[in-house]
């Protein structure tokens, strides 16, 4: 039985927003991670690590946060025109503290999402990993991108991976509701 569902995609399938629908109706308490963007004069400047239960309610509900509050910044540059700076200390300390916590206190890891920054997370790398070979059922996000760890959650046997677009998301949403079903009865 796969208990582990990723969505992936093309940016602006509404990835995410199919993870924090699926939390509100199954009112699973989440834990791991989620993801928060800054922007400035028309690009993205920061990335933020937040913590997947502090962003929704009792009822499930997606919190909106203010962008740029909350969490440890993973990556930055000061304009879109910079290459990124990855902060792998986030990912090694922040990141796998969210996901030890999830797999103790949670129902539901979500990790929103995975790609290239944390390639130079090893730590980071290896409890990912961990929490996939758990029983706890993990929703979250690749990138649509290759890369050896992106390759690797991919081609696991334990990994259940759906594409996401514009033209299925009903049907992308319907199949994780699904499975998440059948994982909670394991």
């Amino acid at each position: 039985m796969v208990n582990n569902i990723f969505l992936t995609g093309f940016s602006g399938a509404s990835k995410t927003m199919l993870i924090k629908k699926a939390v509100q109706e199954l009112q699973l308490k989440p834990g791991g991670f989620m993801t928060s963007r800054q922007s400035r004069a028309g690009g993205w400047v920061s990335f933020r690590l937040l913590a997947a239960g502090s962003c929704f309610n009792k009822q499930g509900s997606y919190q909106e946060r203010i962008p740029g509050s909350g969490g440890q910044v993973f990556a930055f540059r000061r304009n879109r025109y910079q290459v990124w700076q990855v902060k792998n200390l986030t990912f090694n300390m922040y990141g796998v503290e969210l996901l030890e916590q999830g797999l103790r206190e949670s129902e539901l890891l979500i990790m929103d999402e995975l790609g290239r920054f944390e390639l130079g997370a090893n730590r980071f790398q290896q409890q990912v990993i961990k929490v996939l070979a758990s029983p706890r059922p993990v929703l979250g996000v690749l990138k649509y991108e290759r890369n050896r760890f992106v390759k690797r959650i991919w081609d696991d046997q334990r990994v259940e991976v759906i594409w996401v677009d514009q033209t299925n998301q009903n049907w992308a949403y319907r199949q994780v509701i699904e499975l998440l079903l059948l994982a909670a009865k394991e």
